[in-house]
């Protein structure tokens, strides 16, 4: 039953790393409790998810819910990497600032701006490599856009926008005092409608950009899942770790267990732990559309027994299959890294793919949701789940 403080735990752990967005599917509760409905299906039996009053989060990880059998005995406790907090730059000002990021916004824009026009050159490799590189394209307009307001902003406030007509400070809903983005009164037109979403696309892309610029950055933010897995052990967690990254929590998790060489150290206690990955909607090919060498130059901090499993809906824009000739999924995907072939088992979610209408419907986007939802939806879950939590000793779930 459940165990008391300070006894060691033999279940196996899922370690949930998940995308920027912040909803309750995107949390290790919502992905417990969608396990947990999954398992009660394909095994007719009473599984159910619990929060345990007994169990704690071991450092860098958030807690989740438990997965209970039909006996109530936990066999699954799933946990949420706590990496989001690292990913905006630390404030270093006591004060406010002047012009609201008018420098950094030109600078991510013109920066966005160059790696566009180089992804132009070589797209990646068929139609969805394509689509891609549309999205970005509207994702480098927010960038441009934002960076044009500050700019603006900056010189009205500090005086110099009286050259501006009276139609373009009315336009950006911009005045003397206006001292941030945020200062924008409601404005005309498209902008008045489309200013939050806006702000908050160039705000991700900034983030992404960084994550991928700064060496040391990433290092940061990937260095909280080796830590976790090490506050793992030290607490008493000796079951086997499995990883499950969606969306960019998948790259993160990549980065963490496949490190750029320079990066690589030896951690033994993360490399016998591991078990397996499992990446969802994960969007390397689009990372590798502006950055080819992206998986290149890499260790690796896995076992040879090590299990990769990628889930992919060719409806979702951001999805990849790791493969340079192809969109589809057939097969498994031979990926060299670290001086040897990973196989990575392909496994399609859906049955639509991205065309011109689902573009136009944005489909692309919502698709990217929807991988789970609810635990009386339809999931991805049904495929891998039986490769994380066992019935007995020996005897893997049915997995559907």
């Amino acid at each position: 039953m459940i165990q008391p403080v300070g006894t060691a735990h033999t279940e196996p752990v899922l370690v949930y790393c998940p995308g920027l967005g912040t909803y309750p599917a995107n949390t290790a509760d919502g992905v417990t409790d969608v396990l947990a409905a999954v398992l009660d299906r394909q095994n007719q039996g009473n599984y159910s998810a619990a929060r345990l009053k007994d169990v704690t989060a071991p450092r860098g990880l958030v807690l989740g819910k438990t997965v209970l059998d039909p006996r109530d005995e936990p066999v699954l406790h799933v946990f949420e990497l706590d990496y989001r907090k690292h990913m905006d730059p630390p404030s270093t000002s006591a004060g406010p600032t002047a012009p609201p990021g008018a420098l950094t916004s030109a600078l991510y824009a013109v920066a966005g701006l160059i790696g566009l026009l180089r992804a132009a050159r070589h797209p990646a490799k068929t139609r969805l490599a394509k689509w891609q590189l549309f999205y970005g394209l509207i994702a480098v307009t927010a960038l441009v856009l934002c960076a044009v307001v500050a700019i603006l902003s900056w010189l009205i406030a500090a005086g110099a926008g009286s050259w501006l007509p009276e139609q373009v400070k009315t336009f950006f809903g911009l005045n003397a005092s206006a001292v941030a983005l945020t200062a924008g009164a409601v404005t005309v037109g498209g902008w008045a409608l489309w200013r939050t979403r806006l702000l908050a696309l160039a705000a991700t892309v900034q983030r992404i950009m960084r994550y991928f610029d700064e060496e040391r950055h990433r290092q940061t933010v990937t260095l909280t899942l080796t830590e976790a897995v090490d506050s793992l052990r030290d607490n008493g967690w000796s079951g086997a770790v499995h990883i499950l990254g969606y969306s960019f929590g998948s790259l993160v998790a990549f980065d963490a267990l496949f490190p750029a060489q320079m990066a690589t150290s030896t951690n033994s206690r993360l490399t016998e732990a591991v078990e397996s990955l499992t990446t969802i909607g994960c969007p390397v090919d689009a990372v590798r559309l502006y950055r080819g060498g992206y998986l290149g130059g890499r260790g690796a901090l896995v076992k040879d027994r090590f299990k990769w499993t990628n889930i992919v809906n060719l409806a979702d824009i951001f999805a990849s299959n790791f493969r340079d000739d192809a969109d589809g999924t057939d097969g498994g995907t031979p990926v060299p890294i670290a001086g040897r072939i990973w196989p990575i088992e392909n496994l399609r979610y859906g049955s639509d793919e991205l065309g011109l209408m689902n573009v136009l419907k944005a489909k692309g986007f919502r698709t990217h949701d929807g991988y789970w939802g609810t635990p009386k939806e339809a999931s991805c879950f049904d495929a891998v789940v039986g490769r994380w939590v066992r019935l007995g000793s020996d005897t893997e779930v049915s997995q559907g």
